[in-house]
């Protein structure tokens, strides 16, 4: 196998909300992806996270949105923001964006703990990466091109 230069981890609220618990660490991510990676945040999952900070039925799940927005806005959490609009679910967004990435050179994987996004990644045959409750670790789900 190949060495990877560096890896886009596209991550979903979910993913950034484990990020802001502190469930999951960078070193953590370098770990699971193998090489060093490049965090983007789509603007549509700013977005959700706000929505998720003002209408979430629980408070602590409304706090680490919260939280979470703050780290990126404030550069805790390193990431490139992706300028451009959403005009589809934030999940169909996600896959469509990774495809695009994949399309343009880039090693790519999606960071989410939501089963039903990674159902539509691994269909269309987009790697995952996503926090296993079991054993406190992150796991990479690659495909073979």
């Amino acid at each position: 196998m190949g060495v990877r230069k560096r890896v886009a981890v596209v991550a979903d609220s979910n993913f950034l909300i484990l990020l802001a618990e502190g469930k999951i660490t960078p070193s953590m991510i370098i770990e699971a992806v193998d090489y060093a990676y490049e965090l983007y945040v789509p603007r549509a999952v700013l977005e959700e996270l706000s929505r998720i900070e003002s209408s979430a039925p629980q408070l602590k799940v409304r706090r680490l949105a919260a939280r979470a927005r703050r780290l990126l806005e404030e550069g805790v959490i390193q990431a490139r923001i992706v300028e451009e609009d959403a005009h589809e679910p934030v999940d169909d967004y996600l896959v469509n964006l990774a495809l695009r990435m994949k399309r343009d050179g880039l090693e790519v994987i999606v960071a989410t703990s939501d089963r039903e996004l990674r159902r539509k990644l691994r269909r269309r045959g987009v790697p995952s990466l996503f926090y296993r409750e079991e054993g406190r670790r992150l796991v990479a789900e690659w495909f073979n091109p």
